[in-house]
């Protein structure tokens, strides 16, 4: 590569990683191996250990770092330990600011200095360009090891490279390596633009050989280590590549929310890390996640098929495959919050132009939902906290009598197949300092009667933890019923994957949190709900609209009161009302 493939180009913002001369990637067949480089450059003790150079002064920006490195760790075995700021680099990783967003490949040679002007164990971050989530997160996987899914030797099957649909400095981005033990010609780098069909077909077949591959499955268009379809190095906005295989409608190419499942798997088995799941037990032994019964693959227990008391699979099958007799009930503890048997639904998707009917209520097993009592029409959307608390808005509710309502939980939709279950109100909490204009603090806790018996149907939610958050440009899942002023029959929920913004909403502030989708909502679909985020590998609510955003002119945009600005309150209340 030549030097300047190194930079990013400021005019264009583009991140480029730069890539060292590394040992090659494992052997290995497991679909978890793809695109990390052999174990001699895993950190030690699955410890990296780093500081912040002197240069890297910026605490909003230390803090983003820290954020990424708990996404990792909190999914992962993979510790990270933070040492006084220095610029010390051997032995740790060196977070430094610098014109260019790049990472070394692994546990870097600490005795030698770096290729291509990328000092060995650096991270360097350009702090205009490089501060958001994603794409630090893109970058700490570097440094753990991984490489780009786009840029494996089988990639070919699944994209097909544009290559004179981008500038021609960055080609050397979309090398892929060959396969191990499979010879391949050595790209060459050509600062020429337009290039003839034989020159083109010379980059389809060529290689990294400085990388190396085996044998690949389940390429993964939803790892953060892919790059958009078209990247800010694209010319006149043109696909650089295009995809040859389905991609599912709720998936963001190129996404910088989170890590992928794919993504979470490979590295945990990289680091041999042990499962962070707890045991499930029933009265005969331990339950065996995932299991598959009736074509559906369950990775907690589940109601259906018996008599709908929570079960699980005790022993299965080589395909994981339930075995007749091999089954009991889950003990209570079994549910933990924010995880169902859809994840993939409730809070995975990432492309902000996806919106459709929900029509299976384990989906969005926390949802609850306000009803009328008289005639049970939708007021407003909210979310199990735990077996007697529900969050919502506090513009939900005239006052804090409880007689005019009911919550209903499993399905607004009162069809047979919903078994919906209507639930007395103990007792309505607003906020002290809410208020409607201008509207803040637009948060209620609801106490049930009777305490909620848990199931796949009937999960409560993560809340945010207390540290400080940055949601900017990452997707979430608005859910909301699709028009309160219908006959209760015909109510159904909606979900919506919405990419949080970081300014925006007209008088948004601190206490709250913009995000919006591709087109615009309509009147109907502007009614109170969750917002959720998969945050550490669980659904997480992030965020609660008001009833009276249902006023708002039609826009792409949509208000929520966060969660993380009043989680004390939401504790202290729950906290005091258990004692």
């Amino acid at each position: 590569l030549n030097e300047s493939l190194s930079r990013v180009d400021m005019a264009l913002f583009i991140f480029l990683t730069v890539y060292f001369l590394i040992s090659e990637v494992s052997a290995s067949v497991d679909i978890t191996n793809r695109n990390f480089a052999k174990s001699a450059t895993i950190w030690p003790e699955n410890t990296v250990k780093y500081n912040f150079g002197y240069s890297f002064k910026n605490e909003n920006n230390k803090e983003l770092v820290r954020a990424a490195m708990e996404h990792i760790s909190s999914q992962t075995c993979i510790k990270f330990e933070e040492h006084e700021q220095s610029n010390e680099r051997n032995g740790f990783l060196l977070i430094t600011e610098g014109d260019q967003c790049a990472a070394n490949i692994g546990y870097a040679d600490y005795t030698n200095t770096g290729v291509y002007n990328l000092p060995s164990g650096s991270l360097i971050l350009n702090t205009t360009y490089c501060m958001k989530f994603g794409i630090v997160l893109h970058e700490l996987l570097h440094m753990l090891g991984a490489l780009h899914e786009h840029d494996r030797p089988d990639r070919k099957t699944y994209i097909k490279v544009l290559w004179n649909n981008m500038q021609a400095w960055a080609r050397p981005q979309y090398y892929r390596f060959p396969y191990e033990g499979k010879a391949c010609v050595q790209c060459s780098y050509t600062p020429k633009q337009n290039l003839t069909n034989e020159e083109l077909n010379n980059l389809d077949n060529c290689c990294d050989v400085s990388h190396k591959g085996d044998e690949f499955s389940t390429y993964d268009y939803e790892s953060i280590m892919h790059y958009k379809t078209v990247k800010r190095f694209a010319i006149e906005e043109k696909n650089t590549f295009d995809t040859l295989k389905d991609v599912q409608p709720d998936v963001d190419i190129g996404q910088l929310t989170g890590m992928s499942d794919l993504d979470v798997i490979k590295t945990n088995h990289r680091y041999s890390c042990p499962s962070k799941k707890k045991n499930c037990t029933t009265k005969t032994g331990n339950c065996v996640f995932p299991f598959k019964y009736n074509g559906f693959t369950h990775n907690i227990c589940t109601d259906d098929y018996f008599d709908y008391e929570p079960w699980c699979a005790t022993k299965t099958g080589p395909d994981g495959s339930y075995i007749k007799g091999y089954w009991d009930y889950c003990n209570k503890d079994c549910f933990e919050c924010g995880l169902s048997n859809y994840m993939r639904d409730s809070c995975g998707g990432t492309n902000n132009s996806y919106s459709r009917n929900v029509l299976d209520n384990k989906e969005f097993p926390w949802q609850a939902y306000l009803v009328n009592k008289q005639d049970r029409i939708f007021i407003c959307g909210g979310v199990i906290l735990s077996t007697n608390f529900i969050l919502m808005a506090a513009s939900c509710f005239n006052d804090t009598q409880t007689e005019p309502y009911e919550i209903k939980i499993k399905n607004i939709f009162p069809s047979d197949k919903g078994y919906g279950k209507f639930l007395e109100l103990k007792s309505i909490d607003i906020h002290p300092n809410y208020t409607q204009s201008p509207l803040a603090n637009d948060i209620a806790i609801i106490e049930l009667v009777e305490s909620l018996a848990f199931s796949d149907g009937i999960i409560p939610v993560c809340l945010t933890t207390p540290k400080k958050h940055f949601y900017a440009d990452r997707a979430a899942t608005f859910t909301h019923v699709n028009d309160k002023n219908v006959q209760s029959y015909w109510q159904i929920l909606r979900m919506s994957i919405l990419k949080v913004i970081s300014s925006g909403c007209g008088h948004n502030t601190t206490n709250q949190i913009c995000a919006q989708r591709m087109h615009n909502f309509t009147k109907e679909e502007l009614v109170s709900g969750p917002l959720v985020m998969k945050e550490n590998g669980r659904c997480t609510v992030i965020g609660i609209s008001s009833k009276a955003s249902d006023s708002s002119p039609p826009s792409n945009q949509i208000m929520f009161t966060r969660i993380d600005a009043h989680l004390g309150w939401i504790k202290d209340k729950i906290n005091s009302q258990r004692s």
